[in-house]
């Protein structure tokens, strides 16, 4: 496909960019500049303190200030309006010293690229850029067509939720997270708790004083316990090789070996099914652990629960929804292959369109590996395969009509 090094580099220059929470519009600048040079349009979307009274929102852990949703638009006369959605913001790194490379100064290594972000999901966002230029340079770039690229996805999802309240939708919208070139149609519900155990103080070599770390240790056992619980309601869930879980990703406590903390605080993400809402989740959590703390063991320590960052509803979009067929279809008709519909054990911005919206949206993205983790990495033929599907699909979606042969293209 031609491009295909253009836009190797120019998801090398993303990648560079570490757009952790707070420090996205840098990144957000470099992909207007680019749809511009398309024919886009670009407008900027605040987002602000009250999205998070709206229905689905979570609630921001880091400053809204200065942070906004790119929605970058192109007008044209089309029987319909696709919309592609991707985020820019990436996790934190961890301990650089783990990675083979510094996680910010990407690399290439066996026709992968390795960098924070590279796969979730910078390497997607570029896999449709490198679509619609494709379709530019073949004057075949026609129809209504919004591409939004919002920051929060990570943590609350109200970067999106933004762009849905200031009007910014569409007939259909497409998400290119990594996918694996596969469809992925459904999300679980998460949340976020945060586990706040206080404690006096004491001697290390004195009586036994309770231990807030334990305290701790024991309520996240307790929430893993009621996790697993919940998640014996959805009975389809190994089929469709989705699994709920309760990770506890930070915990800290103490500052010197031979004292007893007094404070623990630990945060964990929690997966829940559908039908249950953020709000019953909750709910269910807090009663588990009122029930913990009257257990003479835990004397001594006062447990606080928050509920901050992602409060993700579940979503689904039926497996035989015409979306669903149209992005097969599309991927057939590139690759001559057949790409498998997903259930994931996570959740994406998808979510909105489908619950707050009313519009159908799949994910389908590129390749990846280690997503979250060290030495993240997406494939880099599998951004031109994903693009190769866009070109076919996008067409087919604003004509209403199905994707067209595969050719030489």
């Amino acid at each position: 496909m031609q491009r295909a090094e253009e836009y190797f580099g120019f998801l090398e220059r993303l990648v560079r960019v570490p757009s952790v929470a707070g420090e996205e519009r840098a990144a957000q600048e470099l992909l207007a500049s680019r749809l511009e040079t398309l024919g886009f349009a670009s407008r900027w979307i605040p987002l602000t303190a009250d999205l998070a009274e709206l229905p689905g929102a979570g609630r921001p852990c880091s400053s809204l200030h200065g942070r906004s949703s790119l929605v970058c638009e192109r007008s044209g006369e089309s029987a319909a309006s696709v919309l592609i959605n991707g985020h820019i913001d990436v996790v934190p790194a961890g301990d650089p010293s783990l990675w083979t490379g510094a996680p910010f100064a990407q690399f290439r290594r066996d026709g992968w690229m390795v960098g924070r972000g590279a796969g979730d999901m910078k390497g997607g966002l570029v896999m449709a850029l490198l679509a619609l230029h494709a379709l530019h340079d073949h004057n075949a770039l026609g129809g209504r067509i919004s591409f939004v690229v919002v920051p929060e996805e990570e943590s609350s999802g109200n970067g999106t939720l933004a762009t849905l309240r200031a009007g910014v939708t569409a007939d259909a919208a497409i998400l290119p997270e990594p996918t694996d070139l596969n469809i992925d149609v459904s999300g679980i519900g998460v949340l976020w708790c945060e586990i706040e155990v206080t404690g006096s103080g004491a001697h290390a070599g004195g009586r036994r004083s309770a231990n807030p770390l334990d305290q701790l240790t024991a309520v996240a056992r307790t929430i893993a316990d009621l996790t697993a619980e919940t998640a014996a309601g959805d009975v389809e869930a190994r089929a469709r090789h989705v699994y709920y879980n309760a990770n506890l990703g930070q915990a800290e406590a103490g500052d010197w070996p031979s004292s007893v903390p007094t404070r623990a605080r630990g945060v964990m993400r929690i997966g829940f099914p559908a039908p249950l809402s953020a709000a019953a989740m909750e709910e269910r959590i807090r009663d588990a652990v009122a029930r913990l703390e009257h257990d003479a063991a835990c004397a001594g320590c006062t447990t606080r629960l928050a509920f901050p960052g992602l409060r993700a509803e579940p979503h689904a979009l039926p497996v035989d929804h015409p979306l669903v067929t149209a992005v097969a279809e599309a991927h057939s008709a590139a690759h001559a292959t057949t790409s498998r519909v997903l259930h994931t054990s996570s959740t994406s911005d998808a979510r909105f369109y489908v619950n707050q919206a009313k519009v159908p949206a799949v994910c389908y993205g590129p390749v990846v590996s280690a997503i979250h983790g060290v030495d993240e990495a997406v494939d880099l033929s599998s951004i031109v395969a994903g693009a190769k599907t866009y070109a076919r699909l996008i067409p087919a979606l604003l004509a209403g009509l199905r994707p067209r042969p595969r050719s030489s293209a």
